[in-house]
């Protein structure tokens, strides 16, 4: 505990005076508490402030949901202040209704332009999802699709094809496998 409490706050202090290291990225998420609190999301100062801090060492940043906490339009806006860069996470969950809220807000970023290849790397889709036995190769591989559709996104009016936008930014899932049980 006390190694804890000393860690925190001294953090600050060792980014502050961090050796010249630099890293290729890092995962960051906008909570600060469980599902039951009523403050489990971080304000905008709180997230200026860690990204401020992060951009020392990186300047890349991936998140693993758009709506959790509001994080993809949040981090996205504060990323494009600083400079950073990021990766846009699409949750993918049991309930099926946690992936079409994040294609959603997807569609919505986009239609506000929110989202530009100068400060979005790509689109991870289903973080751990097949590790977690949330979905299976092929419902995740799904996922993948809908979510590069949504990207190169093209309608139809009067007979003419308009494209609403079109990102050449790769979609991936980035998932975990345990080396120990394979050697089972």
């Amino acid at each position: 505990m006390l190694a804890g409490i000393f860690l925190a706050h001294e953090l600050p202090s060792f980014f502050s005076q961090a050796a010249p290291i630099h890293l290729y990225g890092l995962n960051y998420d906008t909570r600060k508490g469980p599902d039951w609190a009523y403050n489990k999301c971080k304000e905008r100062y709180e997230v200026l402030r860690d990204l401020t801090m992060v951009s020392r060492v990186t300047n890349r940043i991936r998140v693993l949901s758009l709506t959790d906490c509001g994080q993809g339009q949040l981090v996205l806006d504060v990323a494009k202040e600083l400079g950073m860069q990021l990766w846009l996470g699409m949750w993918v969950g049991v309930n099926v209704s946690e992936f079409e809220g994040e294609k959603a807000e997807l569609v919505y970023m986009l239609q506000q332009g929110m989202i530009n290849e100068t400060t979005v790397l790509g689109i991870s889709v289903g973080s751990e999802a097949i590790y977690r036995k949330d979905a299976t190769v092929d419902q995740n591989i799904g996922y993948m699709n809908e979510g590069k559709h949504q990207a190169n996104q093209r309608v139809a009016a009067d007979e003419t094809v308009t494209l609403l936008y079109s990102y050449s930014f790769p979609v991936n899932s980035v998932q975990s496998i345990n080396c120990c049980r394979m050697l089972d």
